[in-house]
C-alpha cells in the first residue's frame, strides 16, 4: 500500500510538471534565453584600459497595445545602459551592486553595463578583484570597464575624486547608444525584482 501511495504521488507531480512546462509563456522566455547563461564560465579580457566581458543582449521595450500615449513619444526604446563609478575602496559595494542586477534584472529591463575606473591608481592594480566583482553580471549582458586613472592623475592638481567622478557619469550619455541610462553608485543595491514601470511609464517615458 505504501509502494502505491509513493507511485500515485511521483506520477501526480509529474503530470503538474508537464503541465507547468506546457502553459508557461515562451514569448519572453524565447526572446531572452541566450541571455542567460548562469553556469557559464565568463571569460574576461582585459587590453589596455579596457576589460570586457559577457554578451550583449538586447532587449526592446515596448508600448502595450490600446494604450493612450502622447503622439511624441516612441512606441519602442532600447532598454537603458547601467553606467557605474567605482575606485579601490568601493569594489565591495560594487560587487554587491552588479549581482543585484544579475539577481533582480530577470527580464532585462536594464541594457549592458559601463563600469568607470575613477583613481589615481592604474586599474591594473585591481585587475583580479575586478574580474571577480563582474563575473556574475557579466553572465547576464555584456560589461565594458573603462579605466580613467590616466585622465584622473593629469588633472589631480585641481579635481577632486568626486568631481572627476561627476564629470565622469555625463561623458558616460556620448558612449551608449541607448535614449536613456541609468546612472549609479557603487552603494546602490536593488532590492526588488526591476519591472520595466521601475524606470519608465506606461508610455516608454522615464520616471522623474
Amino acid at each position: 500500500q505504501r509502494q502505491s501511495s509513493w507511485t500515485n504521488t511521483m506520477l501526480a507531480f509529474t503530470l503538474h510538471f508537464c503541465l507547468f512546462a506546457l502553459l508557461w509563456p515562451c514569448g519572453l522566455g524565447d526572446e531572452l534565453a541566450h541571455c542567460h547563461r548562469a553556469h557559464e564560465d565568463v571569460h574576461v579580457h582585459h587590453e589596455g584600459l579596457e576589460m570586457k566581458a559577457g554578451h550583449t543582449c538586447n532587449r526592446s521595450l515596448h508600448i502595450a497595445p490600446g494604450q493612450h500615449c502622447p503622439s511624441c513619444t516612441r512606441a519602442t526604446i532600447q532598454a537603458p545602459y547601467v553606467v557605474m563609478a567605482t575606485f579601490e575602496r568601493d569594489l565591495c559595494k560594487a560587487t554587491y551592486a552588479l549581482n543585484s542586477i544579475a539577481k533582480y534584472d530577470k527580464h532585462h529591463n536594464l541594457g549592458n553595463i559601463i563600469l568607470l575606473w575613477v583613481s589615481q591608481k592604474p586599474m591594473e592594480w585591481y585587475a583580479g578583484r575586478i574580474k571577480h566583482m563582474i563575473r556574475m553580471v557579466a553572465r547576464t549582458r555584456h560589461v565594458t570597464v573603462k579605466d580613467l586613472s590616466p585622465k584622473f592623475r593629469a588633472n589631480a592638481g585641481w579635481l577632486t575624486g568626486w568631481a572627476v567622478q561627476q564629470v565622469a557619469k555625463l561623458k558616460s550619455a556620448s558612449m551608449v547608444p541607448s535614449e536613456y541610462i541609468v546612472v549609479l553608485d557603487s552603494k546602490n543595491t536593488f532590492g526588488r525584482l526591476i519591472t520595466k514601470r521601475t524606470f519608465f511609464t506606461e508610455c516608454n517615458q522615464g520616471i522623474r
